[in-house]
């Protein structure tokens, strides 16, 4: 990784100020205060873990256009029959004829 990312340097302001408030317990909702710090670490810590397993995720679609749409729609029947039809469309619009005439 070539730099700190935003959460990671989110947790560790978060880090820091828990240590900050460790030291200096002056404070008369310092407890509430110690407990609502943990838990957005504990927070931010989640949501890295879930972004991480996002991005190992492959997005289904994403592969399936890049390594086949193409080899699917050659084999599949009612995209050939299409194709002749089409095929046959174009060919008798070329020539002059109406599609389906004889």
């Amino acid at each position: 990784m070539s730099g700190e990312s935003d959460v990671d340097k989110f947790q560790r302001w978060l880090q820091n100020r828990l240590a900050t408030l460790e030291i200096n317990n002056d404070s008369g909702d310092h407890e509430r205060a110690m407990i609502r710090i943990q838990n957005a670490i504990h927070e931010v810590i989640s949501f890295r873990e879930s972004i991480e397993t996002h991005s190992e995720v492959e997005d289904p679609f994403v592969k399936m256009l890049s390594r086949g749409i193409n080899r699917i729609l050659s084999v599949h029947p009612v995209v050939q029959i299409c194709r002749v039809i089409w095929n046959s469309a174009r060919c008798a619009a070329n020539s002059g004829e109406r599609f389906g005439s004889q």
